[in-house]
């Protein structure tokens, strides 16, 4: 199984990197130089990167090295795939030396064989050091640097590999963090197959990702349970990362902010087993990047959802139509300022330490022994309790619905999403109608308690714009109607949060 980690770095930056110095308790090698040039094969209509495997025959100085490669994941930037390796004797792939059965046959069976042909090619120059760690761990560090070729389209190449040889994974964060102290780098979940293929059929532009559902069935510890968590929320913050960077779809800060929101709820459920894993100065980095997403995503709100209902039911929407153009120019300048936060060091850094932490399962050190048992129970027995928890806590906030303040209200909706999420994590465990019909009328109260706060956070924006604009009796007059409107739609809501909560309190807890 090939591990490792791969970060961009800029032509302009790579003398850095050649200087840098091994970080303390660490040693490096004097640095080795290979020239490489690697063949990739698939068929017309690259049934094997369907597959995902990718096949390449590299020259290796005078010999030739056949390697298949697939499978695994990508998280946090850290590569895990299967990878079989063996000397050929000439630039194209010879299938005897392929010994595991499934691959075997599935490159000599004669639909395959006689499509390969050669697809895009990788030529770089590769410098290698090795790392070494004190408490005996290996990381080969090679900086790659050449191009890509599909014919007449070519990419420039110019990446830093850190692959695992010996030791924890958590060993190739602790390097990357290191050297993100003294070279600007960034991670890349893209492989060089990966960019190849997309040189040969132009990637389709990216969209928005939700949240996946972890199943978490089978015989998984609560440890586990809580590492597929957590690891799933980082990835769903990375898929949505580019999009924010290039696109201009509102969607992309939404989920980013989301993942960060899933991944602190995830920590503090957990930590009511394992306190470690509420760990501040993480939880402080995960707040400064939604904090930095926090007022692109409310001006989003405004301008896509709040605004077009007033602006079509309004007769004279001229007054309207001015703060409309004023409030998106804010909102525009607070997209660039999340794009900014999410394209920084800052965001690499709490990447690789997210990864390092998740990898070193770093909350065990100290631990008491009780902990450590619990976190080695399955998660199918601790799950219930950890539910009770959530679920007890929303119905103690909400036992005064009617007599509420928009403060209370707020700390009734993040209660409410707490549960949502620990019952998001957990429904696999538990299939049935039961969990549906839980989760659907949870989803209906965190709706309208959003809605309530998105009246509450309206004019915290219309005070804010207020104060950036020229004040006249038009400015006025459009911030009236739109306090107007804004109260008339929050007492609808309001009637509403009795019903939608009659109907929660009354559902089955699915756990039970």
């Amino acid at each position: 199984m090939e591990v490792e980690l791969k970060l961009l770095i800029t032509p302009a930056d790579v003398f850095r990197l050649r200087r840098f110095a091994a970080p303390p308790g660490w040693q490096r090698s004097a640095p080795k130089h290979k020239h490489l040039l690697s063949i990739y094969f698939d068929t017309e209509d690259f049934s094997l990167r369907q597959r995902g495997i990718a096949l390449r025959v590299r020259r290796d100085g005078h010999r030739w090295i056949q390697t298949v490669k697939g499978g695994g994941s990508v998280k946090a930037g850290l590569h895990s795939r299967f990878e079989i390796e063996a000397q050929v004797a000439h630039d194209y792939p010879d299938f005897t030396k392929i010994d595991d059965p499934v691959l075997s046959e599935l490159f000599t069976a004669p639909e395959m064989r006689g499509r390969l042909k050669p697809v895009f090619t990788t030529d770089f120059r590769r410098t290698i050091w090795l790392l070494d760690a004190a408490d005996g761990g290996q990381v080969e560090m090679a900086l790659d640097q050449g191009e890509i070729r599909a014919g007449s389209a070519t990419a420039a190449l110019s990446e830093v590999e850190l692959e695992l040889k010996t030791g924890s994974p958590a060993a190739l964060y602790e390097a990357a963090l290191a050297l993100v102290e003294r070279v600007p780098l960034r991670l890349e979940n893209a492989s060089k197959a990966e960019r190849g293929y997309g040189l040969c059929v132009p990637p389709p532009p990216p969209q928005p990702v939700k949240a996946a559902a972890q199943d978490l069935r089978g015989k998984l510890s609560v440890e586990q349970a809580f590492q597929t968590i957590a690891w799933s929320c980082i990835g769903h913050l990375q898929c949505n990362h580019n999009g924010l960077l290039v696109g201009e779809d509102v969607e992309y800060v939404h989920q980013m902010r989301v993942a960060m929101r899933r991944l602190r709820s995830a920590m503090g459920l957990f930590a009511k087993i394992a306190p470690a894993i509420h760990d501040d100065e993480l939880i402080g980095e995960i707040r400064w990047l939604a904090g930095e997403l926090g007022a692109a995503r409310d001006w989003d709100v405004f301008v896509t959802e709040t605004l077009p209902p007033i602006l079509a039911g309004a007769q004279d929407n001229q007054v309207l139509r001015r703060l409309e153009e004023q409030a998106r120019a804010i909102d525009t300048e607070n997209r660039e300022h999340a794009r900014r936060a999410a394209d920084s060091p800052r965001y690499q850094k709490l990447l690789l330490r997210l990864g390092a932490w998740l990898s070193s399962a770093s909350w065990r050190s100290g631990a008491s022994k009780g902990c450590l048992k619990l976190l080695e129970l399955p998660i199918l027995e601790m799950g219930p309790r950890l539910l009770d928890k959530r679920h007890k806590q929303l119905l103690n906030l909400g036992g005064d619905l009617a007599g509420m303040t928009a403060l209370e209200r707020h700390a009734l909706r993040i209660a409410g999403k707490k549960l949502r999420y620990a019952a998001e994590f957990l429904a696999h465990l538990y299939p049935g109608m039961e969990t549906q019909s839980y989760l659907k009328a949870q989803a209906k109260l965190q709706n309208v308690l959003g809605v309530l706060n998105d009246h509450v956070v309206t004019r915290r924006l219309l005070d804010e714009l207020d104060e950036k604009s020229p004040r006249d009796a038009l400015q006025a007059r459009a911030i009236g109607e739109i306090i107007g409107w804004n109260a008339c739609q929050a007492s609808v809501h309001l009637a509403a949060l009795d019903q939608v909560w009659t109907i929660f309190k009354s559902q089955k807890r699915f756990w039970k």
